[in-house]
């Protein structure tokens, strides 16, 4: 794992309750090219919050810039060790989240509470 800096402007949007546009959706996935750039998941907030290129970065750019194993992404932006809905995904249950697998250097716990 590398640049975990990326994630400081995520979790700083996320503690300020994600006050967007279309605010944190994790099970929203926007397919128009909306003017604001609309920040809905964790990827789509590490590469709008981070400068990738709009529109035209993809979930392996996030991968590659945080040097993530395809076992701590699927974890981290899909749930796959979660029996958690999308829906359940609020942004402070991702801001805790975030902060555990930074702390425990790649370990992604998405808990009930």
């Amino acid at each position: 794992m590398r640049n975990l800096h990326l994630f400081d402007p995520v979790l700083e949007w996320l503690d300020g309750g994600a006050q967007h546009t279309a605010g944190f959706n994790m099970a929203e996935v926007v397919t128009e090219d909306p003017e604001c750039g609309t920040v809905c998941c964790i990827a789509g907030a590490l590469a709008i919050f981070n400068g990738f290129p709009r529109h035209h970065w993809h979930l392996s750019d996030v991968e590659e810039a945080l040097g993530l194993t395809d076992k701590q992404s699927d974890q981290l932006f899909c749930l796959t060790n979660s029996n958690l809905s999308y829906d359940e995904i609020s942004p402070f249950r991702a801001a805790a989240t975030i902060r555990h697998f930074i702390k425990t250097e790649g370990e992604v716990v998405w808990t009930a509470s």
